[in-house]
């Protein structure tokens, strides 16, 4: 499925949940995003029990703070689970299904507050 790119300032976003794929595909899937269509900062859920959030950064927004790594804990701990990485990727964990609006929700307002 196509994913939708929010505008955020000049920039483009990706927040999308997709339930039905796992975490490897999600990775792959940022890469495309982040280095081929070259949006600003991405989240996508997975689904399942333990729904996980991977999160990635365009490598030229790092610098104004905007940290995949820092993302992904604030996300985790808004969605009742831990997360951490690399500056340009990482991933966030959801205590369960129903959590993962809350996690997309705080990414967001972060991403939000860097570049709007």
């Amino acid at each position: 499925k196509d994913v939708a790119a929010k505008e955020i300032g000049s920039e483009r976003v990706v927040i999308e949940s997709m339930p039905d794929r796992k975490v490897d595909d999600l990775r792959a899937l940022m890469d495309v995003l982040i280095k081929k269509q070259k949006v600003a900062a991405a989240i996508l859920a997975s689904g399942g029990e333990r729904p996980a959030f991977v999160i990635g950064v365009r490598e030229d927004l790092i610098a104004k703070g905007l940290k995949a790594g820092d993302l992904a804990k604030e996300v985790g701990k808004a969605a009742g689970g831990g997360g951490g990485g690399r500056e340009f990727q990482a991933q966030a964990g959801a205590g369960d299904a129903s959590k993962v609006p809350a996690g997309l929700l705080k990414f967001e307002e972060l991403v939000r507050a860097k570049l709007a």
